[in-house]
C-alpha cells in the first residue's frame, strides 16, 4: 500500500478511537494519546496499549492483614516503622510531662498508630471519671453513648487502644454544618471488660490510608475491613507480593545450584520385569552408602557426577523488586532493607534526611487527634492544670535525629550567645531565660513567647525604675550619715 493510500485511510482509523462502554470492546480500543499508523504502536494492534486498571481487585481482609503482619517480617516492618520512629522521641506539651508518664501516652499512641496503619484505623478510648448526671448514674454504659462534656471531666484515668476486631464505627456525623461532618459519631466496642456503644467524642480516631469521602462509609464487596480507611499494605501489596515471590524463587534456585546425575548402564532393560526389583535395591544401596560413608557405590557400567547450575540475573531481579517496593512505600532502601549505602550516597545521609522528612509529615498528619487528647487532659479537674485550659498552648514534636555530644555542646554555646544578645537588648529578662531554657522538662531549644510593650508603657517602666533607683540612693545616703559620728561637723565645714 502506498503512502497516499495510508493517509487516505487515516480518518477511518481514527474512528476506532471513539469511547466504548463495555470492557470487552475496550480490549480492541486504541487507548494511547499518540498512535503510529505505520507501525501500529499505540493502536489496537499494540498489546501494551490495551492495559486498563483492574476495577475488580479484591481487598485484603482483616484476617489476611493479621496473618501478613504476624508472619511476614517485611510487611511488619512497613507497618511499624513509621509509628515507632514518630513516637520514639515523642513531643513536648506544656505542663504534661508527669501526666504523659502516668498514662503512658507515647506508648499508647504508638500502638494505636500501628493498628491504624495495619487495619485502616484504630480507636483510643479516653477513660474519664466524670460528674455523671443523676439520670444516668444507674446505667454507666448508657452514659458512654452520650457526648463528652469537657466541664464535667473529673480525671482521665487511662487511655486504652482497640483494633478493628474490637471496635468499629456504627454511625457517622450527618450534620453538614459540623466540622466533624462524615466522621464517626458512634463506635461499637466489644473487648475484655467492656461491651458498649461509645460516643465519638470519647474516642481518639487514628486513621489509616485515606479513602475518598464517598467510600469511607461504604459497604459492598470491595470493603473488606470495618474501618473507614484502607490498610497501608493494600496499595503496596502487589510490590510486596512480587518481591516475596522473587525471593522464594531464589530459594528454590539455591537448592538446585548443584544437581547429581547417575547414569546406569542398560537402564531400559533392567527397569522392567524381574530386573526392576534389583534396580530398586541398587538405588537403595547407593543412598545408604552415601548417607553412611559419604560415598557413592556404583556398578562397572554406571557413572555418577554432579553439575552446577549457575544463576544469572537474579541479583538484578531482586534489586528491581526492592527498588519498586521502596518507591511505593516511600521508605529508602537503606532503612527498609538495611542495605549498605553505595555510589554517591556513600554515607546514607540523604536517605536518612528523606526518611526524617517522611516521619515529620506522618507526625503532622496525626497532630489533630493528639491535640484532641491533650485538650481533654487539660480539662480534667484532677489534671496537671486543675481543669484550666491555657488560652495558648502548642504541641511541638521533638527532633527526630540524635545529635552527638559535640553537636549538642556547639548548639548550646550558640544558643547561649544568642540569649546574651537578647539579654543585652532587654528582649528577655534573666528570669525568663532561666525558666524557658531550664524548666521542669530540662534544657529546651524554644524560648517562651513574650508580648512586646508599647513605647508609652516602656517609658513608664523606665521612670519607675529611675525613681526607684533615686530613692534607694537617697535612703542609702541617709543611712550612712546616721552611722557616721563626724558627719555633722563635716556638714558644717561644707556649709562654710
Amino acid at each position: 500500500m502506498s503512502l497516499l493510500d495510508r493517509l487516505l485511510r487515516w480518518p477511518r482509523l481514527s474512528d476506532e478511537l471513539q469511547p466504548r462502554h463495555s470492557f470487552a470492546s475496550q480490549i480492541g480500543q486504541r487507548v494511547d494519546s499518540v498512535i503510529n499508523g505505520f507501525t501500529g504502536l499505540g493502536s489496537g494492534g499494540d498489546k501494551g496499549s490495551v492495559a486498563r486498571p483492574n476495577t475488580y481487585v479484591m481487598q485484603l481482609t482483616d484476617e489476611e492483614l493479621r496473618s501478613l503482619h504476624a508472619n511476614n517480617g517485611l510487611a511488619r516492618r512497613i507497618v511499624e516503622i513509621l509509628p515507632s520512629r514518630a513516637c520514639r522521641r515523642g513531643w513536648l506539651v506544656p505542663e504534661m510531662a508527669e501526666e504523659e508518664r502516668r498514662l503512658r501516652i507515647w506508648a499508647k499512641v504508638s500502638e494505636a498508630l500501628t493498628w491504624a496503619r495495619l487495619y485502616g484505623g484504630s480507636a483510643l478510648l479516653m477513660v474519664t471519671e466524670d460528674f455523671v448526671p443523676r439520670s444516668l448514674r444507674a446505667d454507666p454504659m448508657r452514659y458512654l453513648s452520650t457526648p463528652l462534656d469537657m466541664s464535667r471531666i473529673g480525671s482521665l484515668k487511662a487511655v486504652q487502644v482497640f483494633d478493628s476486631f474490637e471496635a468499629y464505627p456504627t454511625e457517622y456525623n450527618k450534620d453538614i454544618t459540623s466540622p466533624y461532618y462524615r466522621s464517626p459519631s458512634m463506635w461499637s466496642i466489644s473487648a475484655d471488660g467492656l461491651t458498649a456503644f461509645v460516643h465519638g467524642s470519647r474516642i481518639i480516631h487514628f486513621r489509616g490510608a485515606r479513602r475518598p469521602p464517598s467510600e469511607q462509609r461504604g459497604g459492598g464487596w470491595y470493603r473488606a475491613g470495618r474501618m473507614p480507611d484502607d490498610s497501608c499494605l493494600q496499595s503496596v501489596w502487589d510490590e510486596l507480593r512480587r518481591l516475596t515471590e522473587t525471593m522464594q524463587g531464589g530459594a528454590v534456585l539455591a537448592q538446585e545450584l548443584r544437581e547429581s546425575v547417575l547414569k546406569i548402564g542398560e537402564l531400559p532393560s533392567i527397569s522392567t520385569g524381574d530386573q526392576a526389583a534389583k534396580l530398586d535395591m541398587r538405588i537403595r544401596t547407593m543412598q545408604r552408602t552415601k548417607s553412611m560413608l559419604n560415598m557413592i557405590m556404583i556398578g562397572p557400567n554406571d557413572s555418577y557426577e554432579t553439575k552446577s547450575n549457575p544463576v544469572g540475573g537474579f541479583d538484578q531481579l531482586s534489586k528491581e523488586a526492592k527498588s519498586m517496593l521502596s518507591a511505593v512505600t516511600g521508605i529508602p532502601e537503606v532503612i527498609l532493607f538495611g542495605d549498605t549505602p553505595s555510589g554517591l550516597n556513600s554515607d546514607g545521609k540523604s536517605s536518612w534526611e528523606g526518611f526524617y522528612q517522611l516521619i515529620s509529615d506522618y507526625e503532622e498528619s496525626n497532630r489533630e487527634p493528639l491535640e484532641q487528647l491533650y485538650q481533654v487532659i487539660y480539662a480534667a479537674k484532677d489534671g496537671p492544670t486543675g481543669g484550666r485550659i491555657p488560652e495558648e498552648w502548642s504541641l511541638d514534636f521533638h527532633p527526630l535525629n540524635e545529635p552527638s555530644e559535640g553537636e549538642i555542646a556547639s548548639l548550646r554555646k550558640l544558643v547561649a550567645e544568642t540569649d546574651a544578645i537578647y539579654l543585652d537588648r532587654s528582649v528577655y529578662s534573666p528570669a525568663e531565660v532561666a525558666e524557658s531554657r531550664f524548666g521542669r522538662d530540662g534544657w529546651v531549644m524554644n524560648m517562651m513567647e513574650v508580648e512586646p510593650l508599647d513605647p508609652a508603657e516602656e517609658d513608664r517602666i523606665a521612670e519607675e525604675v529611675a525613681s526607684g533607683v533615686a530613692a534607694e540612693i537617697a535612703s542609702a545616703s541617709i543611712s550612712l550619715d546616721a552611722q557616721d559620728p563626724i558627719s555633722e561637723s563635716n556638714r558644717e565645714l561644707a556649709s562654710k
